[in-house]
């Protein structure tokens, strides 16, 4: 087990200025992550101990050992609840990382703000990575909506499967006003006989009427969505019941608007 002054003391040697000898980086970092595995009790510590051998990597030239130090040093701030000092981590990883590799970074950083229910900064994250659905499903955890369904808008129809289908239904059944935008029925095109697809496309069908039609009778609404929860995921039905949720405060605004109009 180390102490703390070690890393003071390996530190100073890189500082020395000898005219005819550059630093030892190679050896330097490799006390820095000795010392940091000596102190992976102590996150924080640990963390700084990576970055301090992804420095000497760097000074090397050496790209891969710069990038691993780093990302090790972000799991060390991770696990230390360091969130800050994580994501700068993570992104100074991004930076050094192969563009063939960054992708496993950027997903890494996205998972930790998930982690820690940051949702939208995982969307921009994943966005960044090019991996579109998980972006839409980060985008729908914050109830950012829009984000969501601008994320399925770049993916080619061949892309999509059925809970994509369904996911993209429902954000147009939240975003739009449901008697000006229209969809082609049946939501999942399959010609398979599969009952609980046929039933899924029925009761989508019906969930649109209701909405675009006008329709008042909260009961039968109400009975159409609770049947439809059973095929949904967890996203879906948040997505399903908050529509609803905001369409009755929507409506309650202009009853309250227009009764208030009618008053000096």
């Amino acid at each position: 087990m180390g102490d703390f002054s070690q890393y003071r003391a390996i530190h100073s040697k890189l500082k020395r200025r000898f005219p005819l000898r550059k630093p030892n980086y190679s050896q330097a970092s490799k006390q820095f992550t000795d010392l940091s595995q000596d102190f992976k009790d102590f996150e924080l510590f640990a963390g700084y101990c990576c970055l301090a051998s992804a420095r000497c990597e760097h000074s090397l030239g050496n790209s891969n050992m710069e990038l691993q130090a780093l990302l090790q040093a972000a799991r060390y701030f991770a696990k230390g609840e360091e969130i800050n000092a994580a994501i700068s981590a993570y992104r100074h990883a991004i930076l050094v990382a192969n563009p063939s590799i960054s992708s496993i970074v950027y997903t890494e950083l996205a998972r930790f703000f998930e982690s820690n229910k940051r949702f939208n900064e995982a969307g921009v994250t994943y966005e960044e990575a090019g991996l579109l659905k998980e972006a839409a499903n980060a985008y729908m955890d914050a109830h950012f909506y829009d984000k969501a369904l601008f994320c399925y808008r770049k993916l080619e129809k061949s892309q999509l499967n059925l809970d994509d289908e369904v996911s993209i239904f429902l954000l147009k059944l939240h975003h739009y006003d449901n008697r000006r935008f229209s969809i082609n029925f049946p939501i999942i095109q399959n010609d398979s006989e599969n009952d609980d697809i046929i039933s899924l496309n029925t009761l989508l069908e019906s969930l649109y009427c209701c909405e675009s039609e006008g329709h008042d009778n909260e009961e039968v609404k109400t009975e159409i969505m609770n049947r439809l929860s059973v095929y949904l995921n967890g996203r879906q039905k948040e997505l399903l019941y908050y529509h609803s949720d905001f369409s009755k405060r929507k409506i309650l605004v202009n009853i309250y608007s227009t009764e208030s109009s009618t008053f000096p």
